[in-house]
């Protein structure tokens, strides 16, 4: 395979699915892969149009997104997260309508036929608990940032969970005003954890594997910010930050140690209603970043803006890489007076995307492949690295070599499945390419 330079990323729309009905306000909430042919929805609905009712509702699609399964009161209602055993994992809030500030925060552990495997629940402080986040760690605990008030402040907690559901330890961050909205791994077993910190400002938190502090980083602004914010770990553990303030939102990429590498802001305008920026993901097959507004953008790892979608006046809660190189999104709607969930689906129209640059003529074969991978440059390199990433961005296998026109990759032992090879030599800009994994 011999690879190219593309000038640009666009995608097409394949479909738009709308589901819910005028009994219920319905929101579309996470997303997962399970085959190439299904697809894993997180949902949550409001008995009685009752914002204190919140009740989950969990959907199993095809890659149509019509309905195979379902069922209600069991899971989802917030994030879900698959889990190394086969299981997954739902965090959510169960709120009592006679009390919107009396929350209890849950958490379960369920298999793929939606049978409960466990269930823990938790509550602290005096008012209103809110769930943050929740990431599956390298021992198969998990990890769960929530926020609580305290009088007429709020305090955030870590909490550790082995495979099991048993605490190990919590971490309390005090402060008058600090939510801790969104929790991510590092390479070292660490997190990277980001807050509402004050009115005006978020702040990033970067700890140990026991959630003591490491160093914190300040993203602030001069307008209120919204609370809605995201942390993803990248490959090379630098941090990619989204947030919302009343007037703008904004991309921003923090440091391994914790410096501001790029803080960009986008108007309505450009990038849809940036009001309900909330999310954003790496997307590895390109090398780049989709956050989500009103519409899908996607910017280079500088965060330029180089596609967005048409506004779907939605609001988008996840997005993911299908396995076919797809992106969906889902959230949720306002139409006929209630939210109905919102699901798109989006291929691409150019293929082979490597980052622009003086490239070498290389040959990757066999591709598909079951075995070992041979990379051809067209001259001998002093120093080449390649690392290996499966679908959700996690690296899989690292090589590097020196003086070397062919490198050969064993990949023999890893799941089939798409995975993207980042390429690396000295003197030339780094690129990747998909590849196929077959038994």
């Amino acid at each position: 395979m011999q690879l190219s330079v593309l000038a640009q990323i666009s995608y097409d729309t394949v479909y738009t699915k709308l589901i819910g009905n005028s009994q219920f306000h319905t929101e579309g909430l996470s997303l997962i892969e399970l085959s190439a042919d299904s697809i894993l929805w997180s949902t949550g609905y409001h008995g009685g149009l009752d914002y204190c009712d919140w009740r989950p509702k969990l959907y199993i699609t095809n890659a149509e997104s019509d309905t195979i399964w379902s069922t209600s009161d069991i899971v989802g209602g917030r994030k879900i997260i698959a889990t190394s055993d086969g299981n997954f994992v739902n965090i959510r809030q169960i709120n009592v309508p006679s009390n919107c500030t009396q929350d209890t925060l849950i958490v379960s552990k369920f298999n793929i036929m939606g049978d409960t495997l466990w269930v823990r629940k938790f509550y602290f402080g005096t008012g209103m608990n809110r769930i943050g986040d929740i990431v599956e760690t390298a021992d198969s605990g998990l990890a769960i940032i929530c926020s609580y008030e305290t009088g007429f402040s709020w305090n955030s907690r870590l909490i550790k969970l082995n495979g099991s559901g048993i605490t190990e330890w919590t971490k309390v961050y005090s402060s008058s005003l600090m939510r801790g909205l969104s929790l991510a791994n590092t390479s070292d077993d660490g997190f990277g954890i980001l807050f509402k910190d004050s009115p005006i400002s978020y702040k990033v938190i970067r700890t140990n594997s026991f959630g003591d502090s490491l160093w914190s980083t300040i993203i602030s602004d001069s307008f209120n910010v919204s609370g809605r914010a995201s942390i993803e770990t990248l490959p090379d553990d630098n941090f990619l930050i989204t947030g919302a303030t009343i007037n703008s939102g904004f991309l921003a990429r923090v440091s391994n140690v914790g410096s501001l590498q790029f803080h960009k802001f986008f108007s309505d305008s450009v990038a849809g209603n940036s009001l309900w920026l909330e999310f954003a993901k790496y997307i590895p097959s390109k090398n780049v970043y989709a956050f989500l507004t009103t519409r899908i953008n996607i910017t280079d790892t500088l965060g330029n803006l180089i596609w967005s979608s048409s506004d779907f006046d939605a609001t988008f809660m996840d997005i993911i890489e299908t396995s076919n190189g797809d992106l969906m999104a889902l959230g949720y709607r306002y139409i006929d007076g209630t939210e109905k969930i919102f699901a798109v689906r989006f291929q691409e129209t150019t293929t082979n995307i490597v980052q622009p640059g003086e490239l070498p003529v290389i040959n990757i074969y066999p591709n598909p492949t079951s075995g070992t991978l041979s990379i051809l440059f067209d001259k001998l390199y002093q120093k080449v690295e390649l690392a290996l990433f499966d679908i959700r961005g996690r690296r899989v296998m690292e090589h590097s070599t020196n003086q070397s026109r062919t490198v050969n990759l064993n990949i023999e032992h890893l799941a089939e499945g798409m995975y993207v090879l980042r390429v690396q030599a000295e003197g030339l800009q780094s690129f990747n390419t998909k590849l196929l994994k077959e038994n």
